[in-house]
């Protein structure tokens, strides 16, 4: 277990945190092993950037554990403040970081050591201050350890969470398989994945070569040359013998028809 050190018997810690558990729990675990009295444990609490300022500039501290998720103004914003206003305190950080660019970022600063609320409860803490053993821990290792150990711990919370209903109205963990809660009777949607549509099977044609056959009331292309032929063909061709009859106006007296004799005298007599 990590420890920390500190530069005098009294122990005088200030904690920055809003977290109301945790403030309770440390408050608690030193009443109750009687810390103060045997060991000079003493921590004042403060919730927020403005009154961590304050305290500092009023009292002086051996220690500061600070918590990096803060109201309004992060811890970031103390650590610089820390490098003028008390460059040589010591500084501990213990907060619920989850991202790694926060231990990196964490590790271009000057504190003393890194404790993940998730890996490490309070009386842990407490127990690492309290025993101060002179044991410094390389910032560059200490975030390389932490950044695998929040991988594991994200995967295992993942793998639970799928495992895991509940009610989005009482919040009571139900079977993943219920469809109501058997607490209030609220309806759990279930989530489910869209189906793909089924795409149709194509034939496989028996000669891989031959073209498809095309429908039978699809028209037929026809080539301006083949309208020429087609045409030509259905206009009916006249006889070679056949002759154009002749206007009987312009034919020559020889050639038109003499009348009978009978028609002839009737003619006259009339």
């Amino acid at each position: 277990m990590d420890t920390i050190k500190t530069t005098a018997r009294q122990l005088n810690i200030l904690l920055i945190d809003n977290d109301k558990d945790i403030v309770h729990g440390i408050e608690e675990y030193i009443k109750t092993h009687e810390l103060k009295e045997k060991q000079g444990v003493n921590v004042e609490q403060v919730s927020n950037a403005k009154e961590a300022l304050k305290k500092i500039s009023e009292k002086e501290f051996n220690l500061i554990v600070l918590e990096i998720i803060l109201p309004l103004v992060n811890g970031y914003y103390l650590l610089e403040a820390f490098k003028t206003l008390a460059p040589t305190m010591p500084v501990v950080v213990y907060s619920r970081l989850k991202g790694a660019e926060d231990l990196a970022k964490l590790s271009t600063y000057k504190v003393q050591n890194i404790f993940l609320k998730q890996l490490t409860r309070f009386d842990e803490l407490i127990e690492a201050i309290v025993n101060q053993k002179d044991d410094p821990r390389n910032l560059d290792e200490l975030v390389l350890e932490l950044k695998n150990k929040l991988k594991v711990i994200t995967n295992l919370e993942n793998q639970v969470r799928s495992k895991i209903t509940q009610c989005p109205k009482c919040h009571l963990v139900i079977s993943p398989n219920s469809h109501f809660c058997n607490n209030c009777g609220q309806k759990i949607a279930k989530l489910t994945a869209p189906v793909p549509a089924k795409e149709q099977p194509v034939k496989e044609q028996s000669n891989p070569g031959e073209a498809t056959a095309a429908p039978t009331n699809a028209k037929k292309e026809v080539k301006p040359a083949e309208v020429s032929k087609q045409a030509a063909q259905k206009e009916p061709e006249k006889p070679a013998t056949e002759k154009p009859a002749a206007n009987k106006a312009s034919e020559p007296k020889e050639n038109r028809p003499t009348r009978s004799a009978k028609n002839t005298t009737k003619a006259l007599s009339q």
